[in-house]
C-alpha cells in the first residue's frame, strides 16, 4: 500500500483512492493477507464488527429525515457497479 506506482501519495489518508480508478481493489489492497500467512485476527475483527454493528442497532433508532424524503433509486457511475443515492437520515437514542 506504500507503492507510489499503485497509489499517488501513499502515506496520505485519502479514502477516495479506493472508490475511483481503473485498477481492481482486490488486486491492490488485501488488508488481512492471503494463504497460510494471513492474519490470525481476521475472524476476530469480523466478529467484533458484527457485535459493534448489532449493539449500535439495538441502542439507536435510525429513521429517514422527514424534511427530505427518500427517493429510492441507484446510481451507476461506471456502468457495472450499482450504489445507492445519497440521502439524509436521523439517529436518535432508542427509548
Amino acid at each position: 500500500m506504500e507503492d507510489e506506482t499503485q497509489f499517488e501519495n501513499p502515506r496520505e489518508f485519502n479514502p477516495d483512492r479506493y472508490a475511483t480508478g481503473g485498477k481492481s481493489l482486490e488486486q491492490q489492497v488485501i488488508p488481512f493477507g492471503l494463504g497460510k500467512r494471513s492474519c490470525l485476527g481476521e475472524s476476530l475483527a469480523r466478529a467484533e464488527l458484527y457485535l459493534i454493528l448489532g449493539n449500535m442497532l439495538q441502542r439507536y433508532n435510525i429513521s429517514e429525515d422527514p424534511m427530505k424524503p427518500v427517493e429510492i433509486r441507484s446510481i451507476t457511475p461506471f456502468g457495472m457497479m450499482h450504489r445507492p443515492q445519497g440521502y439524509n437520515f436521523l439517529i436518535s437514542a432508542a427509548s
